[in-house]
């Protein structure tokens, strides 16, 4: 029997520790993971910058659509970054963020479990604070600078108003159920925490805004003073104790809002966070900026998934019910005790991170200080202490609480995905400093060994990435600074959709932002809704305009054609030049042609991602005597054909797909898609009625069909605007599904 009970009181708190500790690992993994955090690289090279130049810039550095210089209101981060970077390399860039992530779980724990008084509860709420905040965590940004830093400033000014859990004789000999007051050293490391945060991140506001809401509690519990039951202890003992703590959180605010004004900016950091809320821009960008929804999980993007969604919405829920359950309670017995269950302090601080987190997914963490609130009610009202020590079920209900929640955030496909992505093999993992599926490193090695220099459009997630490797020889169209006009985003939007509108075509908007390198990225999966489907890649395979100088199965570099600027030609000597040096054709009349290319040199091909990497081996099973291993050898090629841009081989693997295997799809819409590259749409509708009659109920093959027939009826030429230019074909082409099962 005692070995019984002693595992049913173990059982619970090994049940809560393995689905924290497996969360917890999972999110040193992510954070460690080959660097990944699109804004991580701009935040370096404006680091090196202020590092090199300082703060006066005269323009901006690193972005040609920018509406001036940048405001250095994130200059320490950037800094500090650089600095890094430099003493322990990319590699240990990785560390560091995987530390950091560390050492905030660990101040969030502790934090709960001084306040519950107990591991098991705290596992659990840990659990559930990372299943809401993970999103924030594992990305690489000064947003891990402003979590901890909340977290600090709690320990230092609020922690007392949850921790001191009973009624105690106070100094003068009454009940007190106000904890002591923040002493003068804790007040003074609160403002240091403010003045580092301040340089830091500018939402070191939240810092100031807690003492604010904090302040506010003092107000109400004043308040309820007043209305306390008379003869009752309440308003002797909250008169004595409340005011100390209220003069010192006042004089935190004071000195802490004095001394943050001393960063480059003054008190424009102070208000930066409203000014940029004025940018339609910055509301637009989903895994940021978005208002919480308490229904829906989807329409967040990745920031948001059913079990964190769930976690929000109980914390949000429970704290209004414990609130409201003590308020109630106070209005019956109007005494010091029920104020002390209220909190009001512990209120006003829960209230303001609801706030937060109505405003924006991105500040979902403040859901500590409703959880905090929660934690205490819980302890105060005995369930933590007088019944869950001798309550098994009530253990078990925290453990498999715990473990609920694990589960929900590894089935989370937010969480799927951002682990999917990672490096499969444990030394690619180790060996890789960034990921180099998401920053397309060919093509940036290629301008970056050429000295290709100009304003170049790129993608939004690669506009950090570029920055930090080529600018400022190159310029970016646009990053996550949200340093440009809203104008800037639309074009943005205009040209990776290409789009058309009354007046100009997307061309016409490259040529208006005088663009002079295009740097187009990804793969044909479908309507591009999202960064994650970006397809440029063959935007402008056709347009008289410009030439192709890079290219492989996942990128194309274009060179905007001006035989009278010395620019173009400069910039055509440097690529010629690399060319020449490697051995490899290039034509500056006609730019960079794919099919001599993997016809002269298929083994550079196959090294520059143009072919793949065992290009040879598949030449050789199309010739194996067993027909699935030619079948699978021929598909691969002509896949890998289509995404390169050789479309005349592509077209003749296809052929022998197709009467090797009369009935299979696949080579067929590649076959169709190829035909439509080579402006050829009467052999595409041919080849589109053939695929038809495998089965007219297939969706994807109707796709197909229907683009073939649009592109067929669209008049030509293409690429000349006009008073209404309509959608140009090529679009019709770049928006199939090719990969897409």
């Amino acid at each position: 029997m005692g070995t019984v009970g002693v595992a049913a009181r173990r059982g619970p708190i090994v049940l809560g520790a393995i689905a924290l500790v497996a969360m917890v690992a999972a999110m040193i993994q992510l954070a460690g993971r080959p660097l990944s955090t699109d804004d991580f690289w701009w935040h370096l090279k404006m680091g090196e910058i202020y590092a090199s130049q300082g703060f006066d810039l005269e323009a901006d550095p690193i972005s040609f659509t920018a509406e001036g210089p940048p405001d250095p209101h994130q200059w320490l981060f950037g800094v500090s970054l650089h600095g890094a970077r430099q003493l322990v390399g990319l590699q240990g860039l990785r560390v560091i963020h995987a530390v950091l992530v560390v050492g905030i779980l660990w101040l969030a724990f502790s934090s709960f479990r001084r306040v519950s008084g107990s591991t098991l509860i705290a596992c659990a709420a840990t659990s559930m604070w990372l299943a809401i905040s993970w999103w924030r965590l594992f990305q690489f940004r000064p947003d891990l600078l402003s979590i901890a830093a909340t977290l600090g400033i709690y320990r230092l000014l609020f922690e007392a108003w949850y921790v001191d859990g009973k009624l105690s004789a106070g100094a003068r000999g009454v009940g007190s159920w106000v904890p002591p007051a923040p002493t003068w050293p804790k007040v003074f490391a609160a403002v240091a925490v403010l003045v580092v945060w301040a340089n830091m991140h500018t939402l070191f506001a939240i810092g100031p805004a807690l003492v604010v809401a904090a302040l506010l509690g003092c107000v109400l519990m004043e308040a309820l003073r007043w209305v306390a039951r008379p003869g009752s202890d309440a308003p002797a003992a909250l008169k004595q104790a409340s005011t100390p703590v209220a003069q010192r959180l006042a004089a935190a605010l004071g000195l802490g809002l004095v001394a943050t004004l001393f960063n480059p900016r003054g008190i424009d950091q102070h208000l930066t966070f409203f000014t940029s809320a004025e940018s339609s821009a910055l509301w637009r960008v989903r895994d940021e900026w978005k208002h919480f929804d308490p229904l829906d999980s989807i329409g967040f993007g990745p920031a948001m998934s059913p079990i964190s969604l769930v976690a929000t919405d109980a914390v949000i829920v429970l704290f209004a019910i414990a609130a409201g359950f003590a308020l109630w309670r106070f209005a019956r017995r109007r005494d010091g005790e029920s104020i002390h269950l209220f909190g009001p302090v512990g209120f006003g601080l829960g209230l303001a991170g609801i706030v937060a987190m109505a405003v924006a997914v991105r500040f979902l963490w403040m859901g500590v200080f409703p959880l905090l609130y929660l934690l205490r009610f819980v302890r105060l009202w005995g369930v933590a202490e007088a019944k869950a020590s001798s309550s098994t079920w009530t253990n078990w209900a925290w453990g498999i609480l715990a473990g609920l929640v694990a589960v929900g955030f590894f089935r989370a496909p937010n969480y799927q995905a951002a682990a999917s992505s990672l490096p499969r093999e444990t030394s690619a993992y180790f060996s890789t400093a960034f990921d180099r599926d998401k920053y397309y490193p060919i093509g940036v090695d290629f301008l970056r060994e050429t000295g290709v220099k100009g304003r170049l459009f790129n993608s939004y997630s690669m506009g950090g990435f570029i920055a930090y490797w080529l600018s400022p020889d190159l310029l970016t169209f646009i990053d996550g600074r949200m340093n440009f006009p809203d104008e800037a985003l639309h074009d943005y939007k205009t040209i990776t959709l290409q789009r058309a509108g009354t007046s100009e075509t997307f061309l016409d908007v490259l040529d208006r932002r005088e663009v002079e390198v295009f740097f187009g990225v990804g793969f044909p999966t479908g309507p591009r809704n999202t960064e994650a489907t970006l397809y440029t890649t063959a935007s402008l395979e056709r347009s008289p305009n410009w030439r192709l100088i890079s290219r492989s199965m996942r990128h194309a570099i274009y060179l905007r054609e001006r035989s009278d600027d010395p620019r173009y030609q400069q910039n055509m000597d440097r690529v010629e030049g690399y060319y020449r040096a490697e051995g490899v054709p290039f034509d500056r009349t006609r730019g960079f042609d794919v099919s001599r290319v993997i016809a002269e040199r298929p083994d550079w091909a196959a090294t520059h991602n143009l072919l793949p990497s065992h290009f040879d081996s598949l030449l050789t099973a199309t010739r194996s005597e067993e027909p699935a291993v030619r079948a699978a050898a021929l598909e691969a090629l002509g896949l890998s054909f289509a995404l390169s841009g050789a479309y005349p081989e592509q077209l003749a693997i296809d052929r022998v797909a197709v009467a090797l295997r009369p009935r299979a799809k696949a080579p067929l819409r590649r076959m169709i898609y190829a035909l439509l590259r080579l402006d050829q749409p009467d052999r595409a509708v041919e080849m589109a009625e053939r695929l038809l009659e495998l089965d007219r109920d297939d969706p994807r093959s109707r796709t197909f069909a229907n683009a073939a027939n649009a592109y067929l009826e669209r008049s030509r030429p293409t690429w000349q605007p006009g008073p209404h230019p309509g959608v140009p074909r090529d679009a019709l082409i770049n928006v199939l599904p090719l990969l897409v099962d």
